[in-house]
């Protein structure tokens, strides 16, 4: 019966994953100490207390599954990326004086590989082939993985080896989630979903608060998510919460929740005076409503308010940046134009570069800094891309396109494909459509916390989608516990 799998292929499916995303992790920890390649970070204070944070969370994720479905999403998105300290990393290039490694493993694999075993062998939670036979997302499986050990089997040296395998993060990340959504259905939480998800944006803007005022920054500044990317995905959940609310009949406590989600989000994002967050997204929250414009309420008004508040944005940065509103600290390099409209071109230009040179398999995951100044990049700091098409295509060739379309466009063509859209929480698509056009001039996928987000975003939807198609068929998802 279609939508079934025995457990022999659950097994068979589970172990190859493991064990494609687990070896080379142990391949690299052993290549670099033994080459003096890793790299181990003094522990602080922070560190120590985002570790207590960590194994709290992980323990709450399995005493009580309904907790899961809260912190998965704050996990994703808005864990202290510091304690990132505690696992060995290799040289990803400087920061000022300061040596930034890049971490073989983060915490998000630690969590999501816990958790998936736990429901799997203690829980003995049942599997559900909810996108097992979903030939899109075989094809990225496939395709993305072939660039990644192709390009790691033709390594040009140790640091290039070790790079790869840790910005492996995006195939690792992306197994995790499908598992993730093989045994768990989410359809059935999303009201805990929502609840996370607003408590991350509220606890990042403590975490940037705490972060511009103690480094004495000129914007608001994500320690983790650094400053346009954090802008950029928060002007995308912005968007999103708008969109649920005005769709959506809810209790009181949960419609307050989403008003707060907004406020803030909508308050972060000013607060950042980044362009694209505070213009480009809105850009794209406008041709979202455009195109849903049959699907949605109140597509006029959220175009007119778009609009309006597109000119109070652009009045306000240009108020904060040429009159000295921002929060103290000297202006950042965006602001003196070091990293200017000019700067992008020339990063663009190396990028292509770089792929016309490495077409079908790509440069390697998180190769594009070691490399940068040999095709005409003259800054020595650390740099992405700052575009997220070029970024995937240099990293994986021929399947980052495929990596593109999956994670930014599969997920809208399956909603406008869906005869129903009764969840409301499959409008998590319109965060990666937002994001789109903040990735114009920004890289928010080479961030492990926002890539995580955008994965679940699109699984969601496909999984939503593959539930309504059994539903109509009138089978049943479930398949047999054991033998």
């Amino acid at each position: 019966m279609q939508g079934s799998l025995n457990i022999k292929t659950i097994r068979i499916t589970y172990l190859s994953i493991c064990f494609l995303l687990i070896v080379p992790l142990f391949v690299a920890i052993i290549i670099g100490s033994n080459s003096d390649n890793l790299i181990f970070r003094d522990l602080n204070n922070i560190g120590l207390i985002s570790l207590a944070l960590f194994i709290l969370l992980t323990c709450m994720s399995v005493v009580k599954e309904k907790y899961f479905y809260i912190i998965l999403p704050f996990m994703l998105l808005a864990f202290p990326s510091i304690i990132n300290r505690f696992f060995p990393g290799v040289f990803f290039g400087f920061q000022g004086e300061e040596i930034i490694p890049s971490p073989i493993f983060t915490w998000l694999d630690v969590y999501l590989f816990s958790i998936i075993s736990y429901y799997i062998f203690i829980k003995k939670k049942r599997f559900k082939a909810t996108l097992m036979d979903n030939k899109i997302v075989f094809v990225v499986f496939v395709l993305i993985s072939i660039s990644y050990v192709i390009n790691l089997l033709f390594s040009k040296s140790i640091n290039d080896f070790l790079i790869s395998v840790s910005f492996s993060f995006q195939l690792r990340y992306l197994a995790w989630i499908f598992l993730l959504f093989s045994i768990f259905d989410f359809r059935k939480h999303q009201k805990e979903i929502l609840i996370g998800l607003t408590i991350s944006v509220v606890f990042l803007l403590l975490e940037s608060s705490v972060n511009t005022y103690t480094k004495n920054l000129y914007r608001l500044t994500s320690g983790s998510l650094q400053l346009n990317s954090f802008g950029n995905i928060i002007a995308s959940i912005s968007g999103f919460f708008y969109l649920v609310l005005t769709n959506n009949k809810f209790k009181r406590p949960l419609q307050i929740l989403l008003i707060i989600g907004v406020i803030v989000g909508v308050g972060i994002v000013i607060a950042t005076a980044n362009r694209s967050s505070n213009i480009v997204s809105l850009v794209g929250f406008i041709l979202l409503n455009l195109i849903l414009l049959k699907k949605i309420k109140y597509v006029i008004p959220n175009i007119t308010g778009a609009v309006a508040l597109i000119v109070f944005k652009f009045l306000f940065m240009f108020g904060i940046i040429s009159f000295g509103l921002g929060f103290g600290g000297e202006e950042d390099a965006i602001v003196k134009g070091q990293s200017s409209i000019k700067t992008r071109f020339e990063l663009w230009e190396a990028s292509s570069k770089m792929i016309e040179d490495n077409p079908v398999f790509g440069l390697g995951p998180g190769r594009f800094n070691s490399y940068k100044n040999e095709y005409g990049v003259v800054y020595k700091v650390l740099l992405n891309q700052h575009n997220g098409f070029l970024s995937l295509i240099n990293a994986h060739g021929i399947s980052g396109i495929a990596l593109y379309l999956f994670i930014y466009l599969y997920p809208i063509y399956l909603f406008f494909r869906s005869k129903k859209n009764e969840d409301y929480l499959v409008l998590l698509f319109s965060i990666n459509f937002i994001m789109i056009f903040c990735d114009l001039t920004s890289s928010g996928i080479e961030k492990q916390s926002i890539f995580s987000l955008l994965a679940f975003n699109a699984f969601y939807v496909i999984s939503t989608y593959y539930y309504a198609s059994l539903d109509d068929k009138k089978l049943d998802p479930s398949i047999i516990k054991s033998n």
